[in-house]
């Protein structure tokens, strides 16, 4: 049983801000004003409302050329291209939410184009994502093993009666619903293994799913004690009620959007929010809006993914579609590739995104967004230009720019760092103090926590 009891969340900027970084990509000073005057449930409803996701036109026309074939040890242009119309969408789109849930059945159900090869299938799945991630979690499942960036990534257009492959029935138990080692055996494995069989790509187009029957064990299987002549979508069926998938599903959610441990009991009521409808929007909802997700061990218990750190640079310094798409290479950068996860098991957490490489990039990418911030300011960007014309009160510009990033209290420490730097750079340019400044403000803990 949950020891969650509903009650309201205080309608605080720090609590409105803390929501807009986790369940979105942050909240200019405007938006949270509105989250305040709205309150937090009520802003929880309105992030969730995800039916208003803008078609692929123009800000978010997708790249002409997804059907290039190329070597697949290389990143081609259409891919970085890819990368550009997705960070797009993550910027600006009305439904910043479901593009971070994207982002994260992205990491979940981690598939690379290394080795799917078409940029086309890898488009394809994100807009899976994007179009049932918010909905029916077996809906979802079933159509993720039917995905052709799946199939081909986890082997499953090999897998044949008589010579099947578990790649795929292992990751679905191990990585997508139960856990590893939570309740199934290896014979599970096996059988779940040859009720997918027979899901191919066709071979005229190598981007189309085909179920083949001819491929397809149709034999009697027995997983997790039911008994049948199963198929894929009964397999689903049957793991998804298992009790360990609502725990494990919530578990997710939890170390992505809020801290890497969820206190006692927080576990016990996402699972039960989850398990009524496995709807995952309701498990949102209970996340969003659980007290426990407020306390300040939540609140500073996240490393932003290079991401989501660019995301909100480029909220923060209004930037246009031309400098997100000539600064989408700066996540990669920092070692989180879009399309391009390291293993099934997606990217790391907290610690990866704070090693010593990872913060000499994040140096070199702030030094390069100052820069850009002053042509911006120069070219009549309104906020990059009042961010320039406060550079020389170095507290208001701190609280300035800490504010576009979404960041309600700076500390004594970057306040002071940021001041010693304005002072010891007097009779420098204002550019160059901006610049500098800005860079600065960046590579701030506030800036890197999420």
């Amino acid at each position: 049983m949950g020891h969650h009891v509903a009650m309201a969340i205080p309608a605080t900027r720090a609590n409105a801000s803390h929501l807009l970084r986790r369940a979105a990509f942050g909240g200019v000073p405007e938006e949270v004003d509105a989250a305040v005057a709205a309150g937090i449930e009520a802003t929880v409803e309105r992030l969730l409302q995800v039916g208003a996701s803008p078609p692929d036109t123009p800000p978010f026309a997708i790249p002409s050329a997804l059907d290039q074939v190329r070597d697949p040890a290389g990143v081609p242009r259409v891919t970085r291209d890819l990368q550009a119309y997705w960070l797009g969408r993550m910027a600006v789109s009305p439904t910043p939410a479901l593009e971070k849930l994207v982002l994260f059945w992205h990491g979940h159900f981690a598939t690379s184009v290394r080795k799917v090869i078409a940029d086309r299938s890898m488009w394809q799945q994100n807009q899976l994502f994007r179009r049932i991630g918010a909905g029916s979690f077996p809906a979802l499942v079933k159509a993720v093993s039917r995905d052709p960036a799946m199939v081909r990534w986890l082997d499953l257009r090999e897998s044949d009666k008589g010579a099947v492959n578990e790649n795929f029935a292992r990751e679905l138990l191990e990585l997508f619903t139960m856990g590893r080692d939570n309740g199934y055996t290896q014979l599970d494995v096996a059988e779940a293994a040859r009720a997918f069989t027979g899901h191919k790509l066709d071979p005229r187009a190598d981007l189309a799913f085909v179920f083949v029957p001819a491929a397809h064990d149709a034999g009697r299987k027995t997983f997790l004690g039911v008994s049948g002549n199963l198929g894929g979508d009964d397999i689903v069926d049957i793991v998804v009620r298992q009790p360990q998938t609502a725990r494990f599903v919530a578990s997710r959610l939890w170390f992505r959007y809020a801290s890497a441990t969820p206190p006692a009991g927080v576990l016990d009521d996402l699972a039960a929010a989850f398990a009524r409808r496995l709807d995952v929007t309701d498990l949102l909802r209970a996340l969003l809006t659980h007290p426990a997700f407020y306390g300040d061990d939540v609140r500073h218990g996240l490393v932003a993914t290079p991401v989501e750190v660019f995301v909100r640079v480029v909220r923060a310094l209004a930037w246009g579609p031309d400098q997100w798409g000539q600064g989408a290479g700066a996540p990669a950068l920092l070692g989180q590739i879009l399309f391009a996860p390291p293993n099934v098991g997606g990217w790391g957490h907290n610690g990866t995104w704070l090693g010593s490489s990872v913060a000499a990039s994040r140096a070199l990418v702030a030094r390069q967004a100052g820069t850009l911030a002053v042509a911006l300011a120069r070219a009549g960007n309104q906020v990059c230009a009042g961010l320039r014309g406060s550079v020389g009160d170095a507290d208001a510009f701190t609280s300035g720019v800490m504010g576009r990033l979404g960041v309600t209290e700076v500390s004594t420490g970057t306040r002071d760092a940021v001041s010693r730097y304005v002072a010891g750079a007097r009779g420098q340019s204002t550019d160059r103090v901006f610049a500098g400044a800005v860079s600065l403000a960046l590579v701030a803990p506030e800036a890197v926590l999420q």
